[in-house]
């Protein structure tokens, strides 16, 4: 969670809380600085980055990713996440193209404070909400892709990015 929280905006950082509360890491405080209770009925935004060739999405927390994964990515989007490590789920919607899968696997590395590594690549419809932690998921069929580094347009785009948020 500590890499989320480096990263993220300050709502990226009040839902933080929001899940931490929720999955019973951190009690509420009582008086005027409470945490921001996660309502059902909330809509918790992800990020985008929208290039001429596709878009991508990413979450920052649990909750992003949740509303990412589960409620705006379509059964053929593509997700990506780093393999055997924590970090954003990443949804390339609308597209197959080879440059754009490599932005996202770049990205998912990117918001893992990763340089290098393999990155998950699966449909959508293969990925499956595990129960018991709001953004873990179960992924049951993939292929992986190895990142020997990230390209420096990328690490501009990407940078960029998070500061418009």
């Amino acid at each position: 969670k500590k890499l989320e929280a480096e990263d993220g905006t300050p709502r990226d950082v009040m839902e933080l809380k929001s899940e931490l509360l929720e999955e019973g890491y951190i009690k509420e405080k009582q008086g005027r600085n409470t945490v921001y209770k996660v309502s059902k009925k909330h809509h918790y935004d992800p990020h985008f980055i929208i290039t001429e060739k596709g878009k991508i999405g990413f979450g920052m927390n649990g909750l992003q990713n949740e509303e990412l994964t589960f409620h705006q990515a379509k059964k053929d989007d593509l997700f990506f996440h780093v393999k055997d490590y924590p970090g954003s789920h990443v949804i390339l919607f609308d597209t197959k193209d080879e440059d754009m899968q490599v932005l996202a696997c770049e990205l998912a590395l990117y918001i893992s404070h990763q340089d290098n590594g393999t990155v998950m690549i699966a449909k959508k419809k293969d990925v499956k909400k595990n129960a018991n932690k709001i953004g873990l998921v179960n992924i049951l069929k993939y292929e992986t892709k190895v990142i020997k580094f990230i390209r420096k347009d990328s690490l501009n785009l990407f940078k960029k990015a998070l500061k418009a948020d």
